[in-house]
């Protein structure tokens, strides 16, 4: 995060990723693997499923995880406003330039977020993105019901794609 960012939010010590035992340094060859929590920081931190998958990444060979969380408000409007994508916590990647962005959806009210993310993060999710840039998801079933009722309530048009949605 440059100064400038960091004087103008409330809180920019969530947006730094300086925790003690996170991980630093990618290896050349490593699938870089971005896990998104569609909540703020002191909510996504305190969530352990989500410590426990990075964990595990970063123990796994040839992968290195990184977070990256929904900013509050006055950094969403400040994104917006320079035209500046999201970015990992640990190495600034911007979300567009990870290998896999997969997100831990802990509860309802974050799917939303989910677009949040993807927006900031300069991903595509609108049907119409070329195939190459289309998000493709492994849901279970059960998510995969939760989603399909979320579309239709906020998205009776029909722009998100449940065609891309599988079944695991």
């Amino acid at each position: 995060m440059n100064d400038d960012l960091a004087l103008n939010v409330r809180r920019p010590a969530r947006y730094m990723g300086s925790e003690l035992h996170a991980a630093r340094n990618p290896q050349r060859g490593d699938l870089r693997v971005g896990i998104a929590f569609p909540d703020l920081y002191e909510v996504g931190m305190s969530h352990l499923g989500l410590n426990l998958l990075y964990d595990c990444l970063n123990r796994a060979p040839g992968l290195f995880g990184e977070r990256v969380f929904m900013p509050d408000e006055d950094m969403e409007g400040l994104l917006r406003e320079r035209a500046m994508p999201l970015t990992t916590l640990e190495t600034k990647l911007p979300l567009a330039q990870l290998d896999v962005l997969g997100f831990s959806l802990a509860y309802e009210l974050t799917y939303t977020n989910v677009l949040g993310i993807l927006d900031l993060g300069g991903i595509p999710w609108k049907a119409e993105a070329p195939a190459q840039q289309q998000i493709l998801s492994r849901m279970d079933p059960g998510a995969i019901e939760l989603m399909t009722r979320l579309r239709r309530a906020v998205d009776p048009a029909g722009i998100m794609n449940p065609g891309n949605w599988e079944a695991s």
